[in-house]
This record gives C-alpha cells, structure tokens and sequence, in this order.
C-alpha cells in the first residue's frame, strides 16, 4: 500500500473561483503499490473510493476521515479523501474540487490499477451533500464548460451517509447557508440546492443509511433522495435505523461519542456499502 498527498493544481482563476480562501486541497491517496507485485495480485484493477468528510462546509471532520478509509482500504479497494474547501469558500469551489479529484484518479488508472468504471464518491452529512452534488451536476452544462469531458469525472457510484439532501427545512440549513456564504436563502437557492429536486436519470447507484434518531439531519433527507430515484428506477440500497445520533461515522470504538450509548444496528453498514460497491449494476 502506498500513502501519499498529491495536490490537484485547479487553476482556480481559470474557473472564476477567486475568493478570500487560500486554501489548496489535497488528496490523500491510499492506493496499491507496485512493490509486492503479482504476489498480491496487485496488478488487477480495483474500486476506487474517495470520501468527502462532513462538517456543515464549515470544516471537514476528522471523524470520517482515517476511520472510514480504514474500512474500505481493508476491503480491497483504493480509497482517496479529499478535505475539500469550505468557508469563506462559495458554490461550486468544491464542487469542482471533488471533479478535480475523480479526473485524477481516472487518469492515474493505469499506475494505480482502477477500475474507471467503478469510481464511488462517498459523504457525509454535509460531505453528503456535496457527493450527491456531485452525482446531480456532473452532465449539467455550467459544469461541463469548467471541467470539459464529463467522462472523466463522472462518479458511477455513490454511498451517502446521513447526507444534507435538502436546502428546506427539513434539511439543514446552516450547511446551505455556508456552501453560499449567505445569511439568508433565497426561494431560488432553496429550489437549487435541494438536490431532490435536481435527480435526473444521470443520477448514479446509490448506497444510504441514515438513523431515525438524527435530530441534526433528519432521516427524511435521505427518504426525499430514494424517493425520487425510485421513481428514476435508479438502483438503491436504503438502510434507515431506528436508534443512534447524528455524526456515527463508522460506528465503533474509535469513533463513539463519549457518554453516549452507542447503537449497535448502524455498526452494519459498511459491510453492506463494501458488498455494494462490489455488486455488478
């Protein structure tokens, strides 16, 4: 396994996303090495995942950052995190990021043995907003103008975990508010940003859990996305359980809340999302 940070070098004045943050992402890579050779079988191409922290666009959580790669690199896959920008940072810097990274990964596909035809964005909470972004906008024109060839940034999975879905308020709204640099949502952004209401055919297979316990994103987020790719006939995977706070991440040891009784259903779904990942659509 090779681990190593690589900087996506956007040319961000080239897409007119000058704004007051300096800040430049990274992508941290966890990919197979070419040291170990045909011993581990490294030489065959394997899923790739890149995870996108929650945080509300305030900031990217360590919480889902190690804990969750962790789980995937032990199945097998390649997995990739990217601590995107966020504030002062507005729509669509990072969404163009995330693109930015997936265009990596597929032209690296050779050197670290992916399967470009099975490249998942997962996220979380707010994280989860932004993957599902992701997945509504990447056949849009506005992105295709920025980013060229939607073929080489498409994602062709997701898996969402208590993702922000919408801007109502139902959603949560202060991740809205943070993505726009706005006090106030206007009717229009309210409408854009409920990714519920952007689900096209385009929208990708889709792996989400939720709990019925989340009082800071409610589990109606997640039922307004399956909804809507049910009517699609877009395959989905839903896992809704009824106990546990917002925040789990991968629901273990390492990663419970002090004080806090940790639910033992929500444990399950990274076996589930690896079994995903692994299923032929």
């Amino acid at each position: 396994m090779e681990h190593k940070f690589l900087d996506l070098d956007i040319d961000y004045k080239a897409l007119n996303l000058n704004d007051a943050s300096e800040y430049k992402p990274q992508l941290e890579c966890y990919i197979a090495g070419d040291s170990c050779g045909e011993e581990m079988g490294l030489d065959r191409k394997k899923i790739s995942v890149l995870i996108l922290p929650g945080g509300a666009y305030a900031m990217t959580s360590y919480r889902e950052h190690d804990p969750v790669a962790f789980k995937f690199l032990s199945a097998g896959f390649n997995v990739f995190v990217l601590k995107y920008s966020v504030v002062p940072a507005v729509f669509p810097k990072a969404l163009f990021e995330v693109y930015s990274a997936i265009k990596m990964i597929r032209a690296n596909a050779k050197q670290w043995h992916v399967d470009t035809d099975n490249i998942a964005v997962c996220g979380f909470s707010a994280g989860g907003h932004l993957a599902a972004s992701c997945g509504a906008f990447w056949n849009e024109d506005f992105v295709k103008e920025a980013m060229g060839d939607p073929e080489s940034y498409k994602p062709n999975k997701m898996v969402l975990g208590y993702p922000v879905i919408t801007a109502t308020h139902d959603g949560h709204r202060p991740s809205i508010k943070n993505l726009l640099g706005k006090d106030k949502l206007s009717d229009e952004d309210v409408d854009f940003f409920s990714l519920e209401r952007r689900i096209t055919k385009d929208f990708p297979t889709s792996f989400v859990w939720h709990t019925a316990g989340d009082e800071g994103v409610p589990s109606l987020n997640s039922l307004y996305l399956c909804t809507e790719l049910a009517k699609l006939k877009i395959p989905y995977e839903l896992h809704v359980y009824p106990k546990g706070p917002h925040g789990l991440s991968v629901c273990d040891k390492q990663t419970e809340f002090p004080d806090t009784p940790q639910p033992k259903k929500p444990e399950r779904w990274t076996k589930d999302a690896i079994d995903f990942l692994n299923e032929e659509f």
